[in-house]
């Protein structure tokens, strides 16, 4: 890599040049329709349901919530039919129970897995009182944290990359904020949908954004984003049926690194001296880590400054190209 004048300084192996921006291409969702409409359980790329391909027709089971583990290595549910935690396997869409769940009140409704530490969490609800639980994933004992206060009717949960639990309340249609350790909770905002029976939720991991399978009767419904600050939901598509789902751990932001010179001058352009200057001529090293793999077709990136003032590249917008991707534009070779 050539720069297009030079560039004083360097932050240093191991600094951010490359700035990655927005959802990473090749996210995918997995979702079950338990049976309105059909028993499909489908995969599609985030967030278009309508290019959705079905794997597997399955009527035996019937999962009311979906989550990841941090890993991405299993698709965990609980299974209304069968009274138990399972996985799924993505490949052939079929569900696996490993142990029964006990020791919780109402109808099971959500399955949530901390990303920070791997802890699950289940809620249950009877149409009248919703309340949490931690849960063993190796016995399926579910022990009680708290009811929570305000839900009457909770349809799911799940938990942020920063260890925050949300819910889909839908008495009063609402996503609230819900304490791990007591179960209190704090009411963010209206969804704007009337949302009825089951469905779910996920975070796309990726970018922390939250999704919802809003189901609101009838087959009818919104795969929707949902806004953090104030709970409302934004319909992105949609594919008739009852859904719950899950979505992958995608590939994180391509992280390439500038491996600096050592040192500092004042700019002389001299290729052969390693001084700590970017200078015309000179070639530098960059470390491309492209962390879990992933489909980068369409990514594109920028050149950041890396300490301000001291490492601009003024002319160059686009980060060298990852594997099946395109640059904006590149002003200087890349």
């Amino acid at each position: 890599v050539e720069p297009p004048e030079c560039l004083v300084g360097g932050p240093g192996s191991g600094s951010t040049l490359f700035n990655e921006k927005g959802r990473l291409p090749g996210d995918t969702a997995y979702a079950f329709d338990i049976g309105f409409v059909s028993t499909d359980f489908i995969s599609f790329p985030l967030a278009d349901m309508t290019q959705a391909v079905v794997i597997a027709t399955n009527a035996v089971d019937s999962p009311f919530s979906m989550d990841y583990d941090p890993s991405g290595s299993t698709l965990w549910a609980i299974d209304n039919a069968s009274n138990s935690l399972g996985h799924w396997n993505t490949g052939t869409g079929t569900f696996t129970s490993v142990v029964p769940l006990t020791g919780y009140s109402g109808t099971m409704e959500g399955l949530a897995i901390d990303p920070t530490d791997g802890a699950f969490y289940f809620a249950s609800t009877d149409g009248a009182t919703s309340w949490l639980y931690s849960l063993d994933e190796t016995t399926g004992v579910c022990t009680l944290i708290g009811v929570i206060p305000g839900a009457t009717l909770l349809f799911d949960i799940k938990i942020d990359n920063n260890g925050i639990m949300y819910g889909h309340e839908g008495g009063a249609d609402v996503m609230i904020v819900i304490d791990k350790a007591t179960a209190a909770s704090t009411v963010l905002g209206p969804t704007g949908y009337a949302a009825n029976f089951a469905q779910g939720m996920d975070f796309d991991p990726s970018d922390n954004t939250l999704y919802a399978w809003i189901y609101t009767g009838g087959g009818t419904g919104a795969f929707c984003t949902i806004n953090l600050t104030n709970g409302a939901a934004t319909s992105m598509s949609w594919r008739d049926g009852e859904w719950v789902g899950g979505i992958d751990v995608a590939a994180g932001p391509p992280a390439i690194t500038y491996v600096s010179h050592d040192g500092v001058d004042d700019c002389a352009s001299n290729p052969a001296n390693i001084n700590g200057v970017w200078e015309p001529g000179e070639e530098i090293a960059l470390d491309v880590e492209i962390v879990g793999g992933g489909d980068f077709t369409g990514v594109t990136g920028t050149l950041v400054s890396l300490t301000p003032d001291v490492f601009v590249p003024a002319d160059t917008t686009a980060g060298p190209a990852l594997v099946g991707a395109v640059p904006a534009r590149s002003a200087a070779p890349l």
